[in-house]
């Protein structure tokens, strides 16, 4: 069982992993996976160094997926999550764990130092939280989502 930044022969496996969470995640249901859309964020995210693996016995059975972008108001650079998943018969392990310390590791290297993790998937908020709370992030806010049906939500 090893942690490794990911390289562009892992995208086909991170897609299957991403259907894997769309398929889980409540609060992405509504939205159509584009697997095509999603090797080419992951090309970027891994161009930038900041998509890691966890890989056991060959295969990919977790990642994160960040990147790093300079915000709205600033130059300052911020390294964020777009994704953290593992495959459901792995979780309760290390696995999450170990991704997060390589994201935060490798912040480390590249002097990034805000660094902001979200729950936005709808899947284990809670035990997610409580893992970034472990690991020294703070609650900031929250995320809220609206979907709305044809119709407008304020009337």
């Amino acid at each position: 069982m090893t942690v490794r930044a990911a390289v562009l022969a892992d995208i086909p496996a991170l897609v299957e992993l991403g259907r894997g969470m769309h398929a889980e995640a409540p609060a992405l249901r509504h939205a159509r996976y584009d697997g095509e859309k999603v090797a080419t964020a992951l090309k970027h995210s891994i161009a930038q160094g900041c998509t890691f693996v966890h890989e056991a016995d060959g295969e990919l059975d977790g990642a994160f997926v960040g990147l790093v972008i300079e915000r709205w108001f600033s130059s300052d650079r911020m390294a964020a999550d777009l994704a953290l998943f593992v495959r459901q018969d792995r979780r309760g392990g290390l696995i999450a764990y170990r991704l997060l310390d390589a994201f935060l590791t490798w912040c480390d290297e590249q002097g990034i130092e805000d660094r902001q993790l979200a729950v936005s998937t709808g899947v284990a908020p809670v035990a997610t939280g409580e893992l970034y709370k472990r690991l020294g992030f703070e609650p900031i806010g929250g995320l809220y989502q609206m979907r709305i049906n044809g119709h407008d939500a304020m009337r």
